[in-house]
């Protein structure tokens, strides 16, 4: 099958994804198809005209919550209509390298429901891939150190070069042990990717600040993607982590001071305003107004109230968490009660901001 039409859309936080897309759009080069590497927020899919069997629509992005992102669910939910166009899904997971052993992510349902939108769009969808990069989640854990970034990387181009010769070539790439694995991780951690979606994803964001270290460059600001960074004060500006947040990592790992923490301390305080004990307490003081309310049970009407509460009260107590790292003293509290502050941040090595920022 030969295919004069491929575009290629990506969303990365520190590259990962970003390189994953480069590999995949020159491989559809070499095979003489006009290639295009868009990331999503300059996309705009009604003009590129993808219609018919000879164009290929590649959808490549990091994984969240063992779960596709937010903004790519709702960017492939809007796509237009395929008529017949083909199309490809790969995401980017956790890969890690403990000594001599290289251990799989998991990227779960996320290939899977994008997939999915996208057959519902009228693309045939050839196949997709889980690939294994560096793990950046720098809010957990400190960056790999440089030998096992590029043994990793080392492993997932060649991957990249054999899935797409096998999509341009005409035939699919489901019935691999590698999505057979997803798949069962795909069932056992749904549960925990609706979570992370309703709830966990805006606690997360909710966990940013920035330390004394800070000099107010903006360079947070005008390099994130979903435009959730924002400085605010007059004298000197802060950076500010909105609901739109998917603590990608970027501002993080690209803070040229390193200023960039999330709190260990104010998750803490988060997980026990979403904590049972919280909640069965205010669900008890709401049926003295709602009869009621306190025997709701495990109904779906309590995890409703339970992800409408939490996704006001962690944007809400932000406010306090923002005023209180103003202060010096508590600014230094903050910083000095979570190792992020020590973890060194993690980029794909050949990747530079410009490339993820482009307006």
């Amino acid at each position: 099958m030969m295919f004069h039409n491929v575009v290629i859309y990506f969303t990365s936080g520190t590259g990962n994804s970003y390189r994953a897309a480069v590999w995949a759009g020159q491989r559809a080069e070499a095979a003489g198809a006009g290639v295009r590497v868009v990331g999503i927020e300059q996309a705009q899919p009604e003009a590129e005209k993808l219609s018919g069997s000879g164009s290929l629509l590649g959808i490549v992005m990091p994984t969240h919550g063992f779960i596709a992102p937010w903004h790519m669910i709702k960017f492939a939910a809007r796509l237009p209509r395929g008529q017949g166009a083909q199309a490809f899904c790969i995401a980017t997971r956790a890969g890690l390298k403990l000594g001599p052993v290289f251990t799989p992510g998991i990227s779960g349902s996320g290939t899977f429901l994008i997939a999915l939108l996208l057959a519902l769009k009228g693309y045939s969808v050839r196949g997709i891939l889980s690939l294994d990069m560096p793990s950046n989640w720098t809010s957990l854990h400190p960056a790999l150190s440089p030998t096992s970034v590029g043994a990793i990387i080392a492993r997932a181009e060649p991957r990249v070069a054999q899935f797409l010769t096998r999509i341009l070539s005409g035939r699919r790439s489901w019935f691999t042990i590698s999505n057979l694995y997803e798949l069962l991780w795909a069932v056992l951690l749904f549960p925990v990717s609706l979570g992370y979606l309703s709830v966990g994803r805006v606690g997360l964001a909710k966990l940013f600040f920035a330390n004394f270290q800070c000099n107010g460059c903006g360079i947070c600001q005008d390099s994130c993607s979903l435009q959730a960074v924002r400085l605010r004060g007059r004298k000197k500006p802060w950076p500010f982590w909105s609901y739109h947040c998917a603590s990608c990592m970027r501002c993080m790992s690209y803070c040229p001071q390193q200023a960039i923490e999330a709190s260990w301390t104010w998750a803490a305080l988060l997980f026990w305003l979403g904590s049972a004990s919280t909640t069965t307490y205010l669900l008890a003081r709401g049926s003295e107004f709602v009869p009621g309310l306190a025997q709701l049970g495990d109904s779906w009407l309590k995890w409703i109230l339970y992800a409408v509460y939490c996704d006001a009260a962690y944007p809400l107590t932000y406010y306090l968490f923002y005023a209180l790292v103003r202060i010096p003293l508590l600014n230094k509290f903050f910083s000095y009660t979570t190792p992020t502050r020590l973890y060194r941040r993690y980029r794909e090595p050949q990747t530079k901001l410009k490339e993820l920022a482009k307006k």
